[in-house]
């Protein structure tokens, strides 16, 4: 089991990953392989709780919304936040489509980041 890492909030997979985002006393991703389902990677953050509400996955990218107002971008195999984007209300859900970050915010709305700039 994985309760060391707490609860499972999000998931999401690809051909070959799973990645599973977990809250405890602090936040954490776990990699898996989708084909075995070994564990390749955790990843633990140092920083307070946050609940991982949801995760798109176009490995090694990540795009981790949080119980706030900001859509991280990590880099799974650097394990690291490479760019946090910042809206007016709380980031629910992201996914990538034709080269732009969609998301959806607490207020029905949907939000465009062109991922070239």
């Amino acid at each position: 089991g994985s309760m060391e890492l707490g609860e499972i909030y999000s998931l999401a997979c690809d051909t070959k990953h799973v990645i599973t985002g977990h809250t405890l006393t602090n936040s954490a991703f776990k990699i898996w392989s989708a084909d075995n389902f070994d564990v390749v990677k955790i990843i633990k953050e140092e920083s307070n709780e946050s609940i991982i509400w949801n995760i798109h996955l176009k490995y090694p990218l990540a795009l981790i919304c949080r119980d706030n107002e900001c859509l991280d971008l990590y880099n799974l195999e650097a394990a690291e936040c490479v760019k946090s984007l910042k809206h007016e209300s709380k980031v629910l859900c992201a996914t990538v489509h034709e080269g732009k970050i969609i998301v959806g915010c607490q207020y029905g709305l949907l939000v465009f980041w062109d991922l070239s700039t």
